[in-house]
């Protein structure tokens, strides 16, 4: 729940109250707007299963064309984050400062690419002032050729995200990285799929890799029935949150979706 404000002097618009931030390609989607059910490994063990979001203050700047792009961005903001996994407090306040830089270039009048430069910063700071900065570089490809866009497209993405967290034994850089898909073969049906890789920002020794394939119903705009095969092949031997080992599995998910009145999760 935010208040906008757009269409301010200096191309800039101003968001306050409760919402996603850019971050990367995927964080500002809702979990139900994502192309597979859940979202990637990387970003669930950086930020948990829901992305991260809170209360706070975002602006936004429609910069000059920057390296022959069409358009170029900045946002830049302040969130109060609670329950994360990288950020963190005992404290009633808890901000995170979050920029997100993005380039697009229109290729075609069919596809477009853009990229994104991503930072993040903030306390987990639990028993000592210890502090986590995130950074990120996501690629987005898109394909929708006007004349049979209600047939035809495909969606690319990729994302490495790059971690560097203080603890009470020391520094601590992780990495991990997914690239996904999501063709639209005909008026109703879609496949997609998404191969990823990451480390435990405060291990990076425990790791995991995650496959996964969808296919997707859509039975209206608004309704859509998705099946989707997931392999997480682990070596985690335990977690902060449980201390367990955290095993290799098998998922299978059968997802159904519908929505009511307008829910804008993406910026337009």
């Amino acid at each position: 729940l935010y208040l906008e404000l757009i269409n301010l002097p200096l191309n800039m618009s101003i968001k306050g109250g409760v919402f996603f931030p850019e971050f990367g390609l995927l964080n500002r989607h809702h979990t139900h707007a994502l192309p597979q059910f859940d979202r990637p490994r990387a970003s669930v063990n950086y930020f948990g299963l829901d992305g991260f979001n809170g209360m706070g203050v975002s602006v936004n700047f429609l910069l000059p064309t920057l390296l022959f792009s069409d358009a170029s961005s900045l946002d830049i903001a302040t969130v109060n984050i609670f329950d994360n996994y990288s950020y963190y407090s005992d404290k009633s306040v808890n901000l995170a400062y979050v920029g997100h830089f993005k380039n697009y270039y229109d290729l075609s009048d069919a596809a477009y690419l853009e990229y994104t430069l991503s930072a993040m910063a903030g306390r987990n700071d639990l028993i000592n002032d210890n502090n986590t900065y995130t950074g990120s570089f996501g690629l987005h490809y898109k394909w929708q050729p006007p004349e049979i866009a209600k047939y035809k497209s495909l969606d690319i993405k990729a994302e490495l995200l790059y971690g560097y967290t203080e603890t009470d034994e020391g520094i601590v850089r992780s990495k991990g990285f997914y690239s996904l898909f999501h063709r639209k073969l005909n008026t109703r049906l879609w496949v997609g799929g998404r191969v990823g890789y990451s480390e435990i920002p405060v291990d990076n020794s425990q790791y995991e890799w995650d496959y996964t394939f969808n296919v997707d119903f859509w039975q209206s705009e608004f309704v859509f029935y998705r099946l989707q095969y997931q392999y997480n092949d682990r070596n985690i031997s335990s977690l902060p949150e449980n201390g367990e080992i955290y095993r290799s599995n098998h998922t299978l998910v059968f997802q159904f979706s519908w929505a009511m009145g307008p829910h804008k999760h993406d910026a337009y």
